[in-house]
């Protein structure tokens, strides 16, 4: 006997559907001393990405966040919503906010890489924000923590006879990966306290030039 197979499907092959979601997200303030503030370019986004993966955690597609409305309260915490259209088969989605190498980012040889390979591939020298999150089936909404890939460095001094007039690092690092990623871990996009974000075989830097020591607000 003979059957039709016409409408059975990989379980990774889109079907073309797409599912339109309202996301709220959250951007947590530094954990800082209080008397020290962040400022205001901290938590703006400008433009917003979503990685899509499948049940499997098998990449689908980019796709571009619209209607983007990034705000900021008193305490310096960052907040707003935005909306997507996500292929209906999406169950994982990686967040990426103000990303800037998405020019060189080729979805045809990204299709079904593994999350846990295409994610920690992704490396910037700039302020990156980033979260993951699960949806379920025809999901209408998603809360999603987006997180710094920076660390906010303050130096003060209550000394009366002693004016600090600049700063500078050593053994740090230029670059680092958008996201958090511990391979022994069980969940290993989970955030570890003093674990940074370093890119494979990145090197430190020794020290910094005379021009980056100036007295001004630093992220590494």
């Amino acid at each position: 006997a003979c059957t039709d197979d016409a409408d059975v499907l990989p379980a990774d092959k889109p079907t073309g559907e797409t599912s339109s979601l309202r996301i709220t997200m959250h951007i947590p303030e530094y954990q800082i001393a209080p008397q020290t503030r962040a400022t205001s370019y901290e938590n703006l986004l400008n433009d917003i990405s979503l990685l899509v993966f499948d049940q499997n955690g098998l990449f689908l597609q980019r796709v571009a966040g619209y209607n983007l409305n990034s705000l900021e309260d008193g305490s310096l915490n960052g907040y707003g919503t935005f909306s997507a259209d996500v292929p209906a088969e999406t169950r994982i989605i990686h967040y990426i906010a103000n990303y800037e190498n998405w020019a060189s980012f080729d979805e045809r040889v990204a299709l079904h890489k593994d999350e846990r390979e295409l994610v920690p591939s992704l490396i910037t020298s700039n302020l990156v924000f980033w979260g993951r999150s699960t949806v379920a089936a025809a999901a209408a909404t998603d809360n999603v923590t987006l997180f710094r890939n920076q660390a906010k460095i303050t130096v003060e001094s209550n000394a009366s006879n002693f004016t600090v007039t600049g700063y500078g690092f050593a053994n740090f690092s230029a670059q680092g990966t958008i996201s958090s990623f511990n391979s022994s871990e069980a969940n290993p996009f989970v955030i570890l306290e003093n674990k940074p974000t370093l890119a494979a075989g990145e090197s430190p830097t020794a020290d910094q030039n005379e021009a980056e020591g100036v007295m001004s607000a630093k992220n590494r």
